[in-house]
């Protein structure tokens, strides 16, 4: 028998979705637990090194649950973590009538749960959250950092250098990371480090900046080097902003899509990090040069994320 991971990632979103499941599956490995995981016919891993056992396309969308039920009977799939948010109450029961056991992902705190567990990372999640949720009496409920997945190559070294870290992901930005860039080498001479995939469409457009004090890192699988050369970061409010907090880097987030909102804010309410609200609207330079000048905000404090999140969640999937 198998577990499976539903979940997609392409060519624009998706890659912390991805990343997670994956290191649950490499935790998994470990165990000897065979995993499989359920995709979008336009699944795209270019960048990562997979530890599924198998990865099987679906013909329809990757949330259709019919579909995902006859693959799990046909696969001996009997129990699920799904990571989107589409996982609606026909979803559930679809799934349920087929007698799969099932988690998920959340970040709405509403409607209806009838899986095994709800997961949500938010750093500010606690049970009440879910106190107008209709939940199954046996439905654990997840809540707060500590669930939260990060790069295991990450290292909390002291940062060495004074530049800044700017991330938004593994997939394509439409050209924020670069708009970002350019309103920080408006207020700021020193080192400006852009870490993006190949997918990103920011890549061309700093380079057309020439200025000799930014570098482009692509594909990197580890930037651990790239950060500890960095004093500030400006990230996508996802799983970038849990890995900016557990290395301790004074941060700014802010918000592609709507289960990132949440976190922004929630990052900010905590006053570990500066939210920057939705990133497709325009950002003035004024924040950051305020920032760069007098870097106080607080760093996390350690029992925040301990890097452990893939084996607690791996033990209930076990159970």
């Amino acid at each position: 028998m198998a577990i499976g991971f539903n979940f997609d990632a392409n060519s624009s979103v998706g890659y912390g979705h991805l990343n997670r499941c994956n290191e649950i599956a490499k935790e998994l490995k470990k165990r000897k637990q065979k995993t499989i995981a359920i995709v979008g016919k336009n699944f795209n891993n270019s960048f990562i090194d997979l530890h599924f056992d198998e990865v099987i396309k679906i013909n329809n969308s990757f949330s259709d649950a019919g579909e995902i039920a006859q693959i799990c009977i046909e696969k001996s799939i009997p129990k699920l973590l799904i990571d989107h948010y589409q996982c609606d109450v026909i979803f559930q029961e679809t799934l349920t009538s087929y007698g799969i056991v099932f988690g998920q992902y959340d970040f709405k705190c509403e409607g209806s749960y009838l899986g095994k567990f709800v997961i949500n990372i938010n750093p500010c999640a606690n049970k009440d959250w879910y106190n107008k949720a209709v939940l199954n009496r046996e439905t654990k409920l997840l809540c707060g950092a500590k669930f939260a997945i990060i790069n295991p190559n990450l290292v909390t070294k002291p940062l060495e250098g004074e530049g800044v870290f700017v991330c938004m992901g593994g997939g394509n930005d439409n050209g924020v990371a670069a708009s970002i860039i350019d309103q920080i080498n408006r207020v700021y001479k020193g080192e400006i480090h852009l870490v993006a995939s190949s997918l990103s469409s920011s890549i061309p457009l700093v380079e057309k900046l020439n200025n000799a004090n930014i570098t482009t890192h692509v594909d990197l699988s580890d930037y651990s080097e790239v950060i500890k050369r960095c004093h500030y970061a400006i990230v996508s409010a996802g799983t970038l902003s849990y890995e900016m907090a557990y290395i301790g880097i004074p941060f700014s987030c802010g918000y592609f899509a709507e289960n990132q909102i949440k976190i922004a804010n929630s990052w900010q309410q905590s006053g570990l990090a500066h939210s920057l609200g939705c990133l497709t609207n325009k950002i003035s330079g004024q924040p950051f040069k305020e920032l760069l000048n007098n870097i106080s905000l607080k760093k996390p404090r350690k029992p925040l994320i301990d890097g452990l999140a893939a084996k607690r969640i791996a033990e209930v999937l076990l159970t």
